[in-house]
C-alpha cells in the first residue's frame, strides 16, 4: 500500500467520523438512527467502531477502498481509531474531538440506550476479540 493509498484512506475515514455529528448528541442521534450499540471500555465493540466498520464494509463495496478484504478490523477508543490488517496495525487517524467527547460519555456509561442490552455477537475471529468487517 503506497503513502497516497494511506493518506486516501486515512481521509476517507475522517470523513466518516466527521459525519456522525458535530457534537455529542449528535452523534448519539446518528448512531441511535443506525441502531448502533456497544460495550463501554471496549475499543472493538464502540458504537462508533461498529457504525464505521459498516461504512467501511459500503465503500469496500463502492470501490473508495483500494484493496477489498485488505482491513480486517477497526478499533475506535477515545482519542484514535485503527484499522488492521492481518499482520499489523495499518492505519491511525485522530478522532474529531465531538468523537471523543462522544466515545468517553458512552465510556462513562452516559448513553445507556447505546449499550447492548443483550450479549453482544460473537467475535468471527480465534483468540481476538474483534469482528471482521469483511
Amino acid at each position: 500500500m503506497t503513502d497516497l493509498e494511506k493518506a486516501e484512506t486515512k481521509k476517507l475515514v475522517a470523513s466518516r467520523l466527521s459525519q456522525l455529528g458535530e457534537t455529542e448528541e449528535e452523534i448519539a442521534k446518528t448512531l441511535r438512527q443506525g441502531n448502533y450499540q456497544g460495550l463501554p471500555g471496549c475499543a472493538g465493540d464502540c458504537p462508533v467502531r461498529n457504525y464505521l466498520a459498516d461504512k467501511l464494509k459500503e465503500d469496500e463495496n463502492n470501490g473508495l477502498l483500494h484493496r477489498r478484504g485488505l482491513y480486517t478490523s477497526v478499533r475506535t477508543g477515545a482519542c484514535f481509531t485503527h484499522l488492521y490488517t492481518n499482520e499489523e496495525k495499518y492505519v491511525t487517524i485522530a478522532n474529531p474531538l465531538p468523537v471523543s467527547q462522544f466515545v468517553k460519555a458512552f465510556d462513562r456509561k452516559e448513553y445507556p440506550d447505546l449499550i447492548y442490552r443483550m450479549a453482544p455477537p460473537v467475535p468471527l475471529k480465534e483468540n481476538k476479540n474483534d469482528y471482521s468487517i469483511s
